[in-house]
C-alpha cells in the first residue's frame, strides 16, 4: 500500500514552466526530479490520473519558488523535504482547506516512460 492510499485528498504540487529553472536550483540534484519541465509535467499528469482513477480527490497546489523561499525565511526553516510538506499544508490552509493531506512526491513514479 502506498503511503498516500490512507488519504482521500492528495496535494499535488504544480509549477509553471517559467518557475521550473528556479525549482531546479532549489532542488539541487534531488533524486528522481525530472530535469526538464516537459518531463516533470508528463510525470505529474500521469501521477494525477492514477490518483483520480483510485478515487482520490486531487488538490493542485501552485508552488512559486520565490514565495516558498520567502516562507522558509519567515518561518526560520531550511529547505528540506519536511519543510516542503509543511509549505504545501500551509498553502492548503491559506485556501480554507484542512491540511490533513499528503503531497505526492515526484519520485513515487521514477520509471515512467516519458515518450508519450
Amino acid at each position: 500500500m502506498q503511503k498516500f492510499d490512507r488519504y482521500d485528498t492528495v496535494l499535488v504540487p504544480w509549477y509553471s514552466e517559467d518557475d521550473f529553472p528556479a525549482l531546479l536550483a532549489l532542488a539541487g540534484n534531488a533524486p528522481g526530479l525530472p530535469r526538464t519541465y516537459a518531463e516533470w509535467k508528463h510525470q505529474s499528469a500521469i501521477a494525477t490520473e492514477i490518483l483520480l482513477a483510485k478515487g482520490k480527490t486531487v488538490q493542485i497546489m501552485t508552488v512559486r519558488p520565490g514565495d516558498y523561499v520567502d516562507w522558509l525565511r519567515s518561518s526560520h526553516r531550511s529547505n528540506t523535504a519536511s519543510a516542503r510538506l509543511r509549505y504545501l499544508k500551509w498553502l492548503a490552509t491559506q485556501n480554507g482547506k484542512k491540511a490533513t493531506i499528503l503531497p505526492l512526491p515526484a519520485i513515487l513514479l521514477p520509471d515512467l516512460d516519458t515518450d508519450g
